[in-house]
């Protein structure tokens, strides 16, 4: 909650249950949650809505408790309950604040909001779906996840009456008890890492610049790797006017977003040749006389707004792999010295050119010396680790000790790479 503050994210907070109501002793209980729920965090400004219905629960004998309690433990404006609509008579209830829905609005007079979208499965068995996408499965897969969710999301810009906002379930893949596949719908890898599906929702961002930079501003992106095994349709998200697309040094088109969408910002789609003349991919490496003079395997995307051109994509098709490079996330936060903090550690399987090679999947080997060490091992296939999509990551955690950290990855055949960096001190008090 402290990290919504901050970033300016907005949140639900919800009750705990799903799918039961039990007896008198289990709705006391479900009260009792409600009262702490609001108490815990009601001094929090990035609250926007409290969820105090049991999730996908027939509410009909809580909602007039739970309604009231809401607005006793938060009295006044701006206080907005939430749940799923109560079908059977509920005396005492006319209805949450905010009414949860699907893609439907279910009663003009209040707010809606979808709470889960995106999500399609062909059973709950199997557990398959268009938008259920490993990064590893190629570009394909992954503009079908991408397009998925933004027809999904275009169905909910077409209504009429709109709801007052929409979340996608689920923003970052996980691992879940009772099935032994992750699930894999979201935008974000399990270790963070963007699918093109990312980008897709990205480019619904506004265009320009507000106060605070961050979530808005002019972006493009290529969705495609410009191999052999490429799509030659290829697809680009922007929040720009127009996209120029440039192959090899030769303008392919320049053109507007695709017709027929709801969307802010619909993808832009070019139809291409050949992206390597020589149908090879060894002019990406340094090694090849004629890889730094051939403009070839060069795909260029530059977003333009009133003519000009305001934000670029460079993609070059990758070459043999070569070598490793290490990149550590912090997100922009220094790592403190708790002994329970930790980053993502990547490494890219890179051709000589340092292009991410997108279908290398070699082992890496990590270690740490210094003031961290990392999270797992072999039993859970932590380290070594099975690149996926030319990227395998280390989950590196510090110690209580403030200092320097260095992490070491190495492959058969791509040598080894270093990288280093520090932890801080931890400026609050722990209880050893």
């Amino acid at each position: 909650m402290d990290a919504c503050d901050e970033l300016g994210i907005l949140a639900i907070v919800s009750n705990p249950g799903w799918q039961f109501a039990g007896d008198e002793i289990f709705r006391k209980r479900a009260y009792q949650d409600a009262r702490e729920m609001i108490r815990r965090d009601r001094n929090h400004p990035s609250v926007a809505i409290w969820e105090a219905a049991l999730n996908e629960s027939d509410n009909s004998a809580l909602a007039a408790d739970l309604y009231r309690i809401v607005h006793e433990e938060f009295p006044g404006p701006g206080v907005y309950s939430a749940g799923d609509p109560v079908f059977k008579p509920a005396p005492g209830f006319e209805g949450w604040d905010v009414g949860y829905v699907r893609y439907q609005h279910l009663d003009p007079a209040r707010p809606s909001w979808i709470r889960e979208w995106g999500d399609q499965v062909d059973n709950w068995h199997d557990q398959q779906g268009r938008v259920r996408v490993a990064r590893a499965w190629g570009e394909e897969s992954l503009l079908v996840q991408a397009l998925a969710h933004m027809y999904s999301m275009d169905r909910i810009y077409v209504q009429e009456t709109r709801p007052a906002g929409a979340d996608l379930w689920a923003g970052i893949d996980a691992f879940r008890g009772y099935h032994h596949q992750p699930f894999l719908g979201a935008p974000l890898d399990l270790f963070r890492i963007p699918k093109f599906d990312y980008f897709m929702f990205q480019s619904q961002r506004p265009p320009e610049l507000h106060a605070a930079r961050t979530g808005s501003g002019p972006m493009i992106f290529v969705a495609n790797y410009a191999t052999f095994h490429s799509p030659r349709v290829v697809t680009v998200f922007s929040n720009c006017e127009q996209v120029r697309l440039t192959l090899n040094g030769n303008v392919v088109a320049t053109q507007e977003p695709d017709s027929g969408f709801h969307i802010p910002h619909p993808p832009f789609t070019f139809k291409v040749e050949e992206f390597s003349s020589t149908r090879s991919m060894l002019f990406g490496n340094a090694t090849v006389p004629e890889a730094l003079s051939a403009p070839t395997g060069v795909l260029l995307a530059e977003g333009l707004i009133g003519g000009k051109v305001v934000t670029t994509h460079l993609v070059h098709s990758p070459g043999e792999p070569k070598e490793i490079q290490l990149l550590v996330d912090t997100c922009g936060v220094d790592p403190v010295a708790n002994g329970a903090d930790w980053v993502c550690v990547y490494a890219h399987i890179c051709d000589a050119r340092r292009t991410t090679y997108p279908y290398g999947d070699d082992v890496i080997t990590f270690s740490v010396s210094g003031e961290g060490s990392i999270v797992g091992d072999e039993t859970i296939f932590a380290n070594p680790v099975r690149a996926e999509a030319g990227i395998a990551t280390a989950l590196v955690r510090t110690t209580r000790v403030a200092g320097p950290i260095s992490v070491r990855a190495s492959s058969p055949g791509l040598g080894e790479s270093e990288v280093r960096f520090e932890s801080k001190a931890n400026a609050r008090r722990m209880v050893r």
